[in-house]
């Protein structure tokens, strides 16, 4: 639990440092924030927005240029998709062994596989939530305006 806490003081810490995706503040319609990120992580500064195009054509088309042009990219993300998925199932396959034993929490075999669905279901609305969220309204809180003086008299 300990390593966990860490893992999440160090991923809040770092989200400071990260900048709003490019393409999400562009799709926002932020184009001017999109390029200043651009410019800030590749040093090269523009007079016209350096955005790159809508990707053309329908999933098959982005798969293709994702295997051809990024394969050493999309490799390493499966391979760390992998590593985090097996690692989450290997620990919960296991919890049955060491939680659900009788005498600790006392479950019947027979409904196990009911909080593996619950779990399941539950991770999947959450992720659907979350990922709802973040598009709707973006990883960082919008600049706000300070409110204008209340007029003298």
């Amino acid at each position: 639990m300990l390593f966990g806490a860490i893992a999440a003081i160090y991923a809040l810490w770092a989200r400071r440092f990260i900048p709003e995706s490019p393409r999400w503040l562009a799709a926002q319609g932020r184009t001017e924030e999109a390029d200043a990120v651009i410019t800030q992580i590749t040093g090269l500064s523009a007079t016209s927005p350096m955005l790159a195009a809508q990707p053309s054509g329908g999933m098959r088309a982005q798969l293709r240029e994702l295997w051809s042009k990024h394969r050493g990219r999309l490799l390493f993300g499966m391979a760390l998709d992998f590593s985090e998925a097996a690692g989450y199932y290997g620990l919960f396959t296991f919890v049955a062994v060491f939680v659900l034993v009788p005498g600790v929490v006392d479950v019947g075999a027979q409904t196990v596989p009911y909080y593996y669905v619950i779990a399941n279901v539950g991770a999947l609305a959450g992720g659907l939530l979350v990922s709802w969220a973040l598009d709707a309204r973006g990883r960082n809180r919008p600049s706000r305006s300070p409110t204008p003086p209340p007029p003298s008299r």
